[in-house]
């Protein structure tokens, strides 16, 4: 998980974070009437294509994406429109219907199961700090954090299924990948490698983003 630093709201949020709806029913029908593409475009740009819970890309991914309210409408309707509540999350209503239960990850495997004193948004200036990604591919709680921080760390990963097969499956592959390319590189195009790796490509950033620059780190190209 990376951190999402807002840039430019949709016209939609603007028009709406001013009139928040108060109850489960108002803020349902108020969603259901908003501009998504709007919303949608906005998100993409601002998570630089990059599912926000999974770092999966968002574009012309198979299993396609939706509009995720980090805190859940049903519980917290006066968030419904606010920006930093909104984001795209891997797996669209369709493709989540053909998964079993243990197969989600992302929005559709949370659910409505949230609270402000655990989860781990990616609006949290420090959210990347609370995770470790192995070779093996599974992402865990970092070893750098009290407890009560692993605690909320190893929560958030349950939650959103962060280690379901898929997911770790296409993590291995990846840093297993990079890993080679960066055992074979001369010492000194170790950090040419990793500006590579990393950079923007048309506004978007590469798939796993934070496990790749922690293992550049390992390799000693940027700190922890």
């Amino acid at each position: 998980m990376r951190n999402i630093t807002q840039g430019g709201f949709s016209k939609c949020l603007k028009g709406r974070r001013h009139n928040p709806p108060q109850d489960t029913s108002t803020a349902k029908k108020a969603w259901r009437r908003s501009n998504k593409q709007d919303i949608r475009k906005a998100c993409f740009k601002q998570q630089h294509g990059l599912c926000a819970y999974t770092e999966l890309s968002l574009d012309g991914n198979e299993l396609g994406h939706h509009l995720e309210h980090i805190a859940p409408r049903s519980d917290y309707p006066e968030r419904t429109f606010l920006p930093d509540n909104i984001i795209l999350s891997i797996i669209d209503d369709v493709q989540s219907g053909n998964l079993l239960p243990h197969e989600r990850f992302g929005g559709h495997h949370k659910s409505e199961q949230y609270s402000d004193d655990w989860f781990i948004s990616p609006f949290d200036k420090n959210c990347a700090a609370y995770f470790d990604y192995t070779l093996s591919g599974y992402v865990k709680a970092s070893a750098a954090l009290q407890n009560d921080e692993q605690v909320k760390a190893d929560k958030t990963i349950t939650v959103l299924n962060l280690n379901a097969l898929y997911l770790v499956e296409r993590r291995k592959a990846c840093l297993q990948i990079l890993k080679q390319q960066i055992e074979t590189a001369q010492p000194s195009g170790i950090p040419v490698l990793a500006e590579e790796s990393l950079r923007l490509c048309e506004k978007k950033l590469p798939e796993f983003y934070s496990a790749k620059r922690q293992l550049f780190a390992s390799y000693g190209v940027f700190q922890k």
